[in-house]
């Protein structure tokens, strides 16, 4: 069982990103730190004891990808490093960042890519019958120069508690594109959640609505990082029997794993 779960920022959010403070700030959410706010959320929720037993188990209840932009009805993922089957395009494909689902379903599958649409500045690739749905939503006739999401850095100033002595810093935010008149016309995250147990998935959306009122990612008290989920049934993305896959969060595996890979040649 699997189910597609949009958050809806209510705000900027602002997700670390490696940097020398706090001026930088990632288009996507880690599924590591994702997991990690829901545990909170869930020992918030049912106790620390259920956290041990249940959360941080061997075996999990639920698997999750990290969080990914999307916009209307689009979800987009970071471009895969596998062959992209183009004729003749017009375009290097090593400056697109994220591909839309239709895309990505293409190219997990060997099957021949349309030029198709690209927008944010020529990063952000999706086919045309994507394009189309996604102008529908947003009521635009052309996507050209659209952005669904984008990075910003606002000054602030500390103050020295002795000398009150100002100094000038920046901090990152991660913002969207504020919803629009037509119910469909949002953007914001998702995740791909995997239920191990079906009966764990009113424990975990309800751990999911309370992570939205408290907020994901830095300086939550000052309102950032807030949302509203929404679930959707999904189908499976990939073949399960394929003989490769393409993983959609951090891979951290076990020693005994590594060996396996390694043919026992690990250190």
């Amino acid at each position: 069982m699997e189910e597609i779960v949009y958050l809806e920022p209510r705000g900027a959010v602002h997700l670390g990103e490696r940097g020398i403070g706090l001026e930088e700030t990632s288009p996507l959410l880690h599924a590591d730190t994702l997991y990690a706010a829901l545990g909170v959320a869930w020992a918030m929720l049912f106790g620390e004891r259920a956290l041990a037993e249940e959360w941080f188990r061997p075996e999990p209840p639920v698997l999750l990808s990290s969080a990914f932009p999307f916009a209307g009805p689009v979800r987009f993922y970071p471009r895969p490093y596998l062959p992209a089957r183009v004729a003749a395009p017009h375009f290097p494909i090593k400056e697109i960042a994220f591909v839309s689902e239709g895309v990505l379903r293409r190219m997990l599958t060997g099957r021949p890519l349309e030029e198709g649409v690209r927008i944010h500045e020529g990063t952000v690739w999706m086919t045309g019958e994507e394009a189309e749905a996604l102008r529908e939503a947003f009521g635009r006739r052309e996507l050209a120069g659209e952005r669904f999401w984008a990075r910003h850095r606002i000054p602030r100033v500390a103050l020295d508690l002795v000398t009150q002595t100002s100094s000038l810093w920046h901090f990152g935010r991660l913002v969207f594109r504020e919803a629009g008149p037509r119910p469909e016309a949002r953007a914001g995250l998702f995740f791909r959640v995997r239920y191990r147990d079906p009966a764990s998935a009113d424990r975990f959306r309800a751990a999911v609505r309370l992570l939205g009122d408290h907020g994901v990612g830095g300086d939550r008290t000052a309102g950032h990082g807030l949302f509203t989920p929404r679930f959707e049934p999904a189908d499976p993305l990939g073949d399960p029997a394929a003989p490769a896959f393409v993983t959609l969060a951090p891979v951290y595996p076990p020693r005994d794993q590594i060996e396996a890979l390694l043919g026992g040649c690990a250190a």
